[in-house]
């Protein structure tokens, strides 16, 4: 790694980026992403897909910045084991969020603020 932030790996030569940082990094913009969805009617179920998406599409960034991969490299590419299942995620959580549609009795009726009476709707809603 050139830039200034690289980090030492032991038992490894050079600097490396600090991929735990960017893993933190990207996991708190998905985790924006998933408080900002949450506030939009969703299916039952929408919620679990984005999040698979999301967690998939970090880990496979992710994977592009670990140093000293415990997954293998699939032929002459530098995509691990790890990054087809990151994929795999991905496409499952997509095939998910676009199979569940939501309808008109499982929205909640009240807002979605951070208030007493919201939170009191929230959780009747939660019922399964």
């Amino acid at each position: 790694c050139e830039f200034p932030w690289g980090v030492a790996v032991v038992g490894q030569a050079g600097r490396f980026h600090p991929a735990q940082v960017y893993d933190s990094l990207m996991n708190l913009a998905a985790l924006v992403i998933l408080l900002q969805a949450e506030r939009r009617p969703l299916a039952r179920w929408q919620g679990f897909a984005l999040f698979l998406i999301l967690h998939g599409f970090t880990r496979f960034v992710y994977e592009f910045f670990r140093a000293g991969s415990s997954s293998t490299t699939m032929g002459s590419t530098s995509f691990t084991e790890a990054h087809v299942a990151a994929f795999a995620m991905m496409l499952v959580g997509g095939w998910l969020f676009l199979q569940v549609r939501p309808t008109p009795q499982e929205a909640p009726a009240c807002a979605r603020t951070f208030s007493t009476a919201s939170v009191a709707c929230a959780r009747s809603s939660w019922a399964i």
